[in-house]
């Protein structure tokens, strides 16, 4: 083949390359997509005393907790601000808590052209935001129901109660929550032999389970709330050991600490 040859031939093979390139990028822009979650109807309405703190308090100590919020995740219809602190002690589980009303979304799974988060669901409902404050609170002692004795003076936080109940009227009970002791994953606090020690813990969530009804059947949906949870325990001097249940640990469902007295100092 000649040098003329040669020379004819280089515009057709550039002109095959650049048919294949843009043939390539053309299947590529049609066939991008990306996993999403949409609503598609509403499953229930629900009003309900919603947590704003939960708080623990050691058996012979003290526990108090603030906690904060900002709005711009449109979590409530009001502003964003402090909730009332809480404080207990001698082993009495304490919180603040406001009036909603709570909406159900049903959701599923979409598919969209293009790209995107790819952000699935999670489940087969979802929690509307923001949830509608319609008034109403209550701050005090946790317990089942109203004519139950207060979780006071115990030894231990496990067991207690998972929801607070006022009465059956709709609005006066809470969602289910986890703040109480299962398992030691921190250092024991031990005053034996030493004087009053106070803690400081922060928190960033809490995580609540909304009970409702659909389609005949009864469900749970989690929300997580993210407070911003500042605690303090006090632990008197002297006294004893206590085991501790880091709520906000991995895994967790947010809060505070929760214990577990496990003895007398001797000697």
């Amino acid at each position: 083949m000649d040098r003329r040859h040669r020379l004819r031939t280089v515009p057709i093979v550039v002109g095959i390359i650049l048919v294949i390139v843009g043939a390539s990028a053309a299947f590529i822009l049609v066939t991008e997509t990306h996993a999403g979650c949409k609503v598609t109807g509403v499953g229930a309405h629900v009003t309900t005393l919603m947590p704003e703190a939960l708080v623990n308090s050691p058996f012979h100590g003290g526990g108090s907790v603030s906690s904060i919020w900002s709005n711009p995740a449109g979590l409530f219809t009001t502003g964003g601000g402090g909730f009332p602190g809480v404080g207990t002690d001698n082993g009495t589980i304490a919180g603040a808590f406001v009036r909603v009303n709570v909406t159900i979304e049903t959701v599923s799974n979409s598919t969209g052209a293009g790209s995107g988060s790819n952000q699935r669901c999670v489940g087969p409902f979802g929690v509307a935001l923001p949830m509608e404050v319609v008034g109403g609170s209550y701050t005090g002692g946790i317990f089942d129901q109203p004519w139950e004795p207060l979780f006071n003076g115990s030894l231990s936080d496990r067991g207690e109660p998972s929801m607070v109940n006022l009465t059956q009227f709709p609005g006066d009970a809470s969602p289910y929550f986890s703040n109480g002791f299962y398992y030691a994953n921190e250092q024991n606090i031990s005053t034996c032999g030493r004087g009053t020690e106070g803690v400081n813990v922060t928190s960033s969530y809490l995580t609540v389970w909304v009970p409702f009804s659909y389609d005949g059947k009864n469900y749970t949906q989690p929300l997580i709330l993210p407070y911003i949870q500042s605690f303090h325990y006090s632990f008197p001097g002297r006294v004893g050991n206590w085991q501790v249940d880091n709520l906000s640990a991995p895994g967790g469902p947010g809060g505070g600490w929760a214990f577990n007295y496990v003895g007398s100092c001797t000697g």
